[in-house]
């Protein structure tokens, strides 16, 4: 009974960390799903869900319920907390990835040429270190016409592929497209026509967020796809690449810090301490928590290829 309560935790904890970096501007969520070592069982169960709905729902429940109170947080409570203690918790977020490094390096073994892997790796780190340049755009959703379903069609997509492709903060590049305050104000409106039990919110603001779902959905399907390709064919060079990400991401959010948070050097008395506690926290409890996948992952292959 303490074991399996102890790994729901764990789980939850997981899917509570990927939830935040979905919604929190300069993170990803797929950058915090690799450094837990759930990213190819999240991969794996998006690729599955249609043939095997139940089996995927067993093995990423409390994933997803922790990924689910993650954004809920984030959405109601964690963006005013990271106001109030930037430094911190963006040393909170640096030390879950440096901590991950080790395992991913791991998966880059010698069956792909050291020039590939260099490429791999200096392409994607580049692309990384690019995103928060990217000139921020300001738009809103005036009228439903063809052109605003196209586009909130593709914005839907590109929300799934930053989920799916580590290292791509969904939240800068819909800033870039100018999406990113509508889409968070059109959820806040929907959701407070839901609670206050209000259906003019509701009505104006349900077609636009189907929209983006399908897109979504559709972006998941394709997205998913492909990595799960990569992952069964070309794994190293995958890794190489997204080692780049990895290796890219703590300068993307430190500088997105920067900007985002002018009192991020603030009270460093306090501050910076309680910052080199997270930081280390953080990084070892990463390195257990992909430890702790390693053994999962590696008894479920055990069981699996057991005799019947």
């Amino acid at each position: 009974m303490v074991v399996r309560f102890k790994t729901i935790l764990i789980e939850c904890v997981k899917g509570f960390v990927v939830g935040v970096g979905m919604l929190t501007p300069g993170l990803s969520g797929g950058v915090f799903a690799v450094s837990l070592g759930i990213y190819p069982r999240i991969m794996r169960g998006i690729a599955d869900f249609v043939r095997h709905p139940f089996a995927v729902i067993k093995d990423l429940l409390w994933i997803v319920i922790g990924g689910l109170v993650g954004l809920l947080a984030t959405f109601l409570l964690l963006m005013q907390l990271i106001e109030i203690a930037p430094l911190p918790f963006t040393a909170l977020f640096i030390g879950f990835i440096i901590g991950s490094v080790p395992d991913i390096a791991s998966k880059v073994r010698k069956d792909v040429s050291i020039w590939l892997k260099a490429v791999l790796f200096l392409v994607f780190f580049g692309l990384i270190i690019a995103v928060p340049f990217l000139p921020m755009a300001t738009s809103q959703i005036v009228s439903m016409n063809i052109g605003t379903i196209l586009f909130l069609l593709l914005v839907g997509f590109i929300i799934a592929g930053t989920l799916i492709v580590p290292g791509i903060s969904g939240s800068l590049v819909l800033m870039a497209l100018g999406i990113y305050v509508y889409l968070l104000e059109t959820i806040r409106d929907f959701a407070n026509g839901i609670i206050s039990f209000d259906g003019a919110p509701i009505s104006s603001t349900i077609l636009p967020l189907i929209i983006v779902v399908i897109g979504f959905a559709l972006g998941l399907l394709v997205f998913s796809k492909a990595i799960n390709y990569l992952l069964a064919h070309h794994q190293s060079a995958l890794y190489a690449g997204v080692l780049g990400l990895l290796a890219a991401s703590p300068f993307s959010i430190l500088y997105e810090a920067i900007n985002e948070y002018p009192s991020l050097f603030d009270h460093l008395g306090i501050n910076l301490p309680l910052a080199i506690i997270a930081l280390v926290g953080s990084f070892f409890l990463a390195i257990r928590m992909n430890k702790l996948e390693r053994k999962k992952t590696s008894s479920t292959i055990d069981r699996d290829n057991q005799p019947l």
